[in-house]
């Protein structure tokens, strides 16, 4: 995993579903600079792209200091997912300190959300 070999801290976010949630779920708020080298999203539904008209995708924000901000960590919700399968990701995202982990999800048409998860692999620092 990295960061092992350079005394940096690998930390863990774990999301998962929260049927009260109104589309954005927060993870995670740093203390400290933090660096998102993987991701995995896992779905009981079938995941679209973002740009079909029936859709549940998911994505990984930067939610800024204050929880609600509107950067995406390189784009994460226009691939195709398939059903509890994992998708990772291929570039690393840095948070900066008092930043929120936040994950946004929509469905549109016939889908509906069932139990999800979504895991980031971060590394305290910059990588």
């Amino acid at each position: 995993m990295p960061g092992l070999s350079s005394g940096l801290s690998p930390k863990l976010v774990v999301v998962q579903s929260d049927t009260s949630a109104t589309g954005v779920v927060p993870g995670v708020k740093f203390d400290s600079i933090h660096t998102l080298t993987d991701s995995f999203y896992i779905t009981q539904g079938a995941l679209s792209t973002n740009t079909s008209t029936t859709h549940q995708r998911f994505a990984i924000f930067n939610g800024q200091s204050t929880g609600n901000g509107t950067t995406a960590t390189s784009g994460l919700n226009s691939a195709a997912r398939v059903a509890m399968t994992q998708q990772t990701r291929g570039t690393n995202y840095e948070f900066g300190a008092n930043d929120w982990f936040v994950v946004r999800y929509s469905e549109a048409g016939t889908v509906a959300v069932g139990p999800w998860c979504v895991q980031g692999f971060c590394i305290q620092g910059t990588v």
